[in-house]
């Protein structure tokens, strides 16, 4: 309980912090405002705040040693997936020898973080094998969180498509195994990207309808939706690469061309993707295109992240093999 008073006093003082902008106006800016989150080296789940430029631990307890040794509740981390105020991710137990299965296993739990309210909550604690396992991201629609399990089958690597309610509970299968991990669930279907192209699976009647098949040589890969339920996705091919617009019923939407498009994230009505090693956002509204960071020689981007008020870009300085952290605030 120690914890969760001193994490509900800092959230209430983060809460209230105020910003003076380039126009002297003040501004009140929430935790996902602020912050984009991530994890380290470690799996350990840090907040950057985009306004000062500083990185910590999430954890709000100043002598935790953010180890799964010490119950630290935000170590051993993956697959982190913010909406608002609340942050669900994955967490990695300590693996033990199952006499009665008589293999060791990974328990792994689904965690839902409240940062307004401070509140920590297991959803759902998963035990697989060495071949099995979450893997991919989870995905929060209709008060359900939908995630993908690999096969215990080390023979025949597939995925199960499983939910589980964002109120915690018993997991329940979805009748849906596939070749790859779902990127999303819309409106009673689940989408994936494979090497033969970009579809959706009924979830009912377990039909399959491609969105856009993949032509020979080329790799399609979903980064995130809409909420109508269109995809955003960058086509790789030996010709290039191409961020396109998909959504069931309609033609296949071109937004841009490069030459070696590869990371992409969103924040509020802006595309913050990666060319080469450099950043650019474009605007979902008109389609202007701009470069908003040219990267050293010896850069290396490795993620973008994104929160309310713009992103944060991970490199990797490929001579020091030290990682750097570029804020890039969209103006309001």
């Amino acid at each position: 309980m120690k914890i969760y008073r001193s994490l509900c006093l800092t959230l209430a003082i983060v809460c209230l912090f105020t910003v003076v902008g380039c126009q002297n106006t003040v501004g009140v800016y929430t935790f996902a405002d602020m912050y984009a989150l991530m994890t380290d080296e470690n799996m350990v789940i840090q907040k950057y705040n985009i306004l000062t430029g500083e990185k910590m631990p999430l954890c709000p307890d100043p002598v935790c040693p953010h180890t799964t040794e010490a119950a630290c509740p935000f170590a051993s981390a993956s697959m982190l997936m913010t909406e608002d105020s609340t942050l669900y991710f994955v967490q990695d137990g300590e693996i033990y020898y199952d006499a009665q299965m008589g293999e060791h296993v990974l328990p792994q739990s689904i965690m839902r973080y409240d940062f307004a309210k401070g509140k920590l909550k297991v959803l759902c604690t998963i035990t697989g094998t060495r071949y099995e396992g979450l893997q991919g991201r989870l995905i929060h629609t209709d008060r359900y969180i939908y995630y993908s399990v690999r096969s215990a089958d080390d023979t025949n690597e597939s995925f199960e498509l499983w939910r589980v309610k964002d109120s915690g509970g018993s997991p329940k299968k979805c009748g849906i195994t596939t070749s790859w991990v779902s990127a999303g669930v819309h409106d009673g279907y689940a989408y994936y990207s494979d090497v033969t192209g970009v579809y959706r699976i009924d979830m009912k009647k377990k039909e399959i309808e491609y969105l856009l098949r993949a032509e020979e040589g080329s790799l399609l890969s979903i980064y995130f939706f809409d909420k109508e339920g269109g995809a955003y996705c960058v086509e790789t091919s030996r010709n290039g690469s191409a961020v396109l617009y998909l959504q069931a019923g309609i033609e296949p939407v071109l937004l841009m061309e490069g030459t070696d498009i590869s990371y992409m994230a969103l924040s509020r009505n802006t595309i913050c993707y990666s060319e080469g090693n450099d950043l650019y956002t474009i605007s979902r509204d008109t389609g202007e295109k701009t470069l908003l960071y040219t990267a050293a020689l010896a850069e290396t981007i490795i993620r973008i992240y994104s929160c309310g008020l713009g992103f944060v870009a991970r490199y990797e300085n490929g001579e020091t093999m030290q990682s750097t952290f570029v804020p890039l605030r969209l103006v309001s």
